[in-house]
């Protein structure tokens, strides 16, 4: 079998979506297309225009998308779903995207610097600056989601109901 990660990444959307006939309904294909990618002593996979439509309807279902978490982790990634944003949420998601691509250099940095098995000085510190990029996307996310009055406000309240000497974490 040419894929057979993949394959059963697709066996796992088409059950996670309610099995063969909401599959060969979504992708506009025949029960019986739909039940040979379905098959394991079957080497058919679905074209790609039909990969998006079956993960769509296990997100429905399981909130999962198994064929792309696969795709993503023979690639070397992993795929999350994002955080789900309205109006100027669309910025937080976008800069929480942001913060995450800045975790991948920082592990990009470590494993070249680790290639011989230790990091030098320079290593280290293209790693401490990829730390410092990815601090900065947290702050700019921080600065997105938090506003620091509100909880100074919140937290000096909570610290006047603990009582003296109590102090609001």
């Amino acid at each position: 079998m040419p894929n057979p990660s993949l394959k059963l990444a697709v066996r796992a959307a088409i059950k996670a979506g309610g099995g063969i006939k909401n599959a060969a309904h979504v992708c506009g294909v025949s029960e019986t297309q739909a039940g040979r990618w379905n098959c394991l002593t079957d080497h058919d996979l679905p074209k790609r225009e039909h990969l998006g439509p079956l993960d769509e309807l296990a997100m429905a279902a399981s909130g999962r998308a198994p064929i792309l978490e696969e795709l993503a982790r023979q690639l070397g990634h992993v795929a999350f779903p994002l955080p789900e944003a309205h109006g100027e949420g669309q910025a937080v998601a976008v800069q929480l995207a942001e913060a995450t691509a800045e975790f991948g250099q920082i592990a990009q940095a470590v494993v070249a610097g680790l290639a011989d098995g230790r990091l030098d000085a320079g290593e280290s510190a293209a790693v401490a600056t990829e730390i410092d990029d990815a601090l900065r996307a947290l702050g700019r996310l921080r600065a997105l989601v938090v506003d620091d009055e509100a909880l100074v406000a919140s937290s000096a309240s909570a610290a006047g109901r603990q009582g003296a000497g109590v102090r609001a974490v």
